[in-house]
């Protein structure tokens, strides 16, 4: 079973940059209902959760927890708050199909 999750409308996408001189974080609005990890292109994984992210001079927090997923196609950061995504078992199970 995959873990899917999701995000509604109005979700803010943190993402996480990092170049050679500087480190700081872009804040999107999402404006769609989306699956963030779901059959996208952008081959999206979780990568941890926590409490607290701390990325250059911004701190993102939530009680709920911060989750950070990775885009395998471009190497892309980015964090939403936990209060903001939900989840659901996904029946398919990809490691079959490959």
């Amino acid at each position: 079973m995959l873990t899917i999750y999701y995000c509604k409308q109005g979700t803010n996408w943190y993402f996480l940059n990092k170049s050679e001189y500087e480190v700081w974080v872009n804040v999107i609005e999402l404006d769609f209902d989306t699956a963030i990890n779901g059959e996208s292109e952008a081959n999206i994984i979780l990568l941890y959760v926590t409490d607290r992210v701390e990325w250059g001079l911004d701190v993102i927090e939530c009680d709920k927890g911060v989750y950070v997923f990775k885009s395998l196609l471009n190497g892309l950061m980015f964090a939403i708050k936990g209060d903001k995504i939900t989840k659901r078992m996904s029946p398919l199970n990809y490691l079959h199909s490959v």
